[in-house]
């Protein structure tokens, strides 16, 4: 059983490592054909779909490692996609860059607060609001209770993320439940490459 397992993980992970080579080619074709792209943004989502489905368990164990290059890798073009099937609509809620030139040039040069974008509960958005929060709130000198505080207000109010955390009492312990509550909805890459795949097939239909 295992050893079938594992093939079949290796068959997917090679394909999703194609369909990504596929969609990388489409993205820097001039001109982008639309449809194209989407029909092969299909297949990797098929393929990251599949590979999610394998990970191990108790009873079947293998390096699922292998394929995290090509997970992060197909996560990293979702972006790329959506800007060239719907414009801007999402660079209002990308990740700000780092605030690293402070370090690298003096205190002299003043960086911007990093802003974050409040989140609402759409999937696509998670993993940049998340990166963003920590980036302003790690490295604070505070308590994770105010980062609880903090992480309360930086969700919609009444949306489902909201409603999932807003009870939590602020303590430290629940500040590690509020980021675990979270990241089991969303942060889900194959959910995230299925929402993404709706709407195109949404827009197209319109």
């Amino acid at each position: 059983m295992a050893d079938y397992v594992t093939d079949e993980f290796a068959l997917w992970n090679a394909s999703l490592l194609e369909s990504i080579k596929t969609v990388q080619e489409h993205l820097a074709a001039s001109p982008i054909d639309p449809e194209q792209l989407r029909d092969h943004f299909e297949e990797m989502r098929v393929d990251l779909q599949q590979i999610e489905r394998l990970r191990p368990t108790k009873k079947v164990q293998y390096d699922f490692s292998l394929a995290l290059p090509n997970i992060q890798q197909a996560l990293r073009l979702i972006p790329k996609v959506a800007r060239t099937l719907f414009g801007n609509e999402l660079d209002a809620n990308e990740t700000p860059a780092l605030p690293t030139q402070q370090q690298q040039f003096g205190a002299s040069r003043k960086i911007p607060e990093l802003l974050i974008t409040s989140f609402d509960g759409d999937v696509i958005q998670y993993a940049s609001f998340i990166k963003s929060f920590h980036l302003k709130y790690d490295n604070l000198n505070i308590s994770d209770s105010e980062r609880l505080q903090h992480l309360k207000t930086n969700v919609v109010f009444d949306s489902a993320p909201f409603k999932m955390i807003n009870n939590l009492e602020l303590t430290d312990a629940n500040y590690t439940l509020a980021l675990q509550t979270l990241n089991e909805k969303y942060n889900n890459p194959a959910r995230v490459i299925s929402e993404l795949y709706h709407r195109i097939n949404h827009q197209k239909r319109a």
